[in-house]
């Protein structure tokens, strides 16, 4: 299991993923970017070996694994 590390500047940093905070506004609703800041709104992060996922505002999981083919498959 990876840690998980989030910042206005990169993103989420995933092991040696990173998505970076327009990709994280994009793809997960409940996430913004304001004034240069990421801003959350009921959105909740997991990180538990089998099951690293984001929950977006809507509780629809996205799977991080697949979210960042889903990123890369539209770059």
């Amino acid at each position: 299991m990876a840690d998980m590390y989030l910042s206005s500047d990169f993103g989420l940093r995933w092991g040696n993923v990173v998505v970076t905070p327009s990709e994280l506004a994009r793809y997960i609703k409940g996430i913004d970017i304001i004034d240069g800041l990421l801003r959350f709104d009921a959105v909740k992060f997991y990180n538990v070996e089998g099951e690293e996922y984001i929950q977006d505002q809507n509780h629809v999981r996205h799977n991080l694994v697949d979210l960042i083919e889903r990123i890369q498959e539209n770059a």
